[in-house]
């Protein structure tokens, strides 16, 4: 339990809301405009079209941090995962193979549940793209009548998982992803293994705690 909330922090939902914002869409968009950089470094010959993506992801943090500094809150339509991941994925221009499959009727999902479980998918195939040097990569969603179900697994390098998601670079975002969840009464499990790839289940419950 994290010290503020503890404390009876009237303030510590609000901070930590800020700064999952933070890291979910600055940062995020951040990244894709350093990963198309690093990639138009690597080719001069395709410079150009990476460049283009950079700079319109920067477009779009700018756009965000101004959202940020006027105290608004944007409320925008999530687009079905599958369609919403694709979009992602395009201006990753990730060189592991993505699958996607999606099964029954996200839509019994409602809105908070659904962009919460893109914004955790998204940053779990972040950390698989950036960290675990993975040929292959498998998304599955699939939605019953009382659960939102979804799995996300690499062929990657792997790790002590016991050891290294709170010590690793990527520990916030991976502590970030289970807050999500478990705010909306849903439960993550992340496994793995040295040379054995990694895994990142979620289980959500359609009826959602608020």
């Amino acid at each position: 339990m994290e010290l503020g909330r503890q404390n009876g922090d009237p303030g510590w939902s609000e901070r930590r809301r800020l700064a999952r914002w933070l890291h979910d869409e600055l940062g995020n968009t951040l990244a894709v405009a350093l990963h198309r950089i690093e990639l138009g470094e690597g080719d001069l010959s395709r410079a150009a079209p990476h460049l283009a993506v950079a700079r319109k992801a920067l477009g779009e943090a700018a756009r965000e941090n101004q959202i940020l500094i006027g105290a608004l809150h944007r409320s925008s339509h999530t687009p079905p995962v599958r369609e919403a991941l694709q979009h992602w994925l395009a201006d990753m221009e990730p060189q592991a193979l993505v699958t996607i499959k999606v099964t029954g009727d996200e839509t019994l999902a409602p809105e908070l549940c659904r962009r919460e479980l893109f914004l955790v998918l998204r940053e779990a195939l972040r950390n698989c793209l950036t960290h675990a040097g993975a040929e292959r990569i498998e998304v599955t969603v699939r939605t019953t009548r009382r659960w939102l179900y979804a799995r996300v697994q690499d062929d990657g390098v792997g790790f002590v998982a016991e050891r290294d998601v709170g010590e690793t670079s990527g520990g916030h975002g991976l502590q970030g992803m289970e807050g999500r969840i478990e705010d909306l009464g849903g439960r993550l499990r992340i496994g793995s293994n040295p040379g054995e790839g990694t895994y990142v289940e979620i289980h959500l419950p359609l009826s959602v705690r608020i």
